[in-house]
């Protein structure tokens, strides 16, 4: 494996752990499965994947130019990227489980198009700023300030393909109610596993930074 694309196994699977925490995401996908069928549901999970694409092209050019124009700032946001993370898996192992039975009685609107799926996808995906946020955590936190062109291109195209296998599959998956059963009764645990899972991520690349500065 070329050295330079090994910095993208990190926070790609800090990515990977927080998308498949449930979330607003995660409840527009599954929703759209159960009320209209498979195929809306891979059209919303194309809506989502999109608006992660756009946060990550955003967020990539605000981190670059920081970097660029603040060098120093490099400490700052390895610190606070890490913190931003584990606080991200604090409330994760803390949260209380979406209940999708309830999801369905209270999302009273028709997703009964194409474009309406996509779009809804879409609109609830951009509605949570705090993406930008923690696109750019992942970044200061874990790809070096010298990385190049080649490797922020690379880690966009894989957030889209991870983004869209990802929110597909879970089209797929609710599409049967068997795998639906098993999420009700294991979601405590997937929550607690990814939570402190990133917790001790975030903690371990506080340490590091502690070593080298101190």
């Amino acid at each position: 494996m070329n050295p330079d694309i090994g910095v993208l196994i990190l926070p790609l699977f800090v990515y990977f752990l927080a998308m498949a925490s449930p979330g607003q995401n995660f409840v527009i996908v599954v929703y759209t499965t159960m009320n209209h069928g498979f195929n809306l549901g891979v059209v919303s999970a194309l809506g989502v994947a999109t608006g992660s694409f756009l946060y990550v092209t955003f967020s990539i050019f605000g981190y670059s130019v920081l970097v660029n124009f603040y060098p120093n700032i490099l400490l700052y946001l390895q610190i606070l990227g890490s913190a931003y993370i584990m606080y991200i898996g604090y409330r994760i192992a803390a949260s209380k489980p979406h209940n999708l039975n309830e999801n369905r009685s209270e999302l009273k609107f028709e997703i009964n198009t194409y474009f309406k799926a996509y779009a809804r996808g879409l609109m609830t995906n951009l509605s949570n700023p705090k993406s930008v946020v923690f696109f750019t955590s992942i970044f200061g936190a874990y790809i070096p300030k010298n990385s190049d062109l080649v490797i922020f291109s690379l880690l966009i195209a894989l957030v889209l393909f991870m983004s869209v296998v990802w929110h597909g599959a879970l089209a797929l998956f609710f599409s049967f109610n068997s795998i639906l059963k098993i999420y009700h009764r294991r979601i405590n645990l997937i929550n607690l596993l990814i939570g402190y899972l990133l917790i001790l991520i975030g903690l371990s690349v506080v340490i590091n930074v502690a070593v080298k500065y101190v």
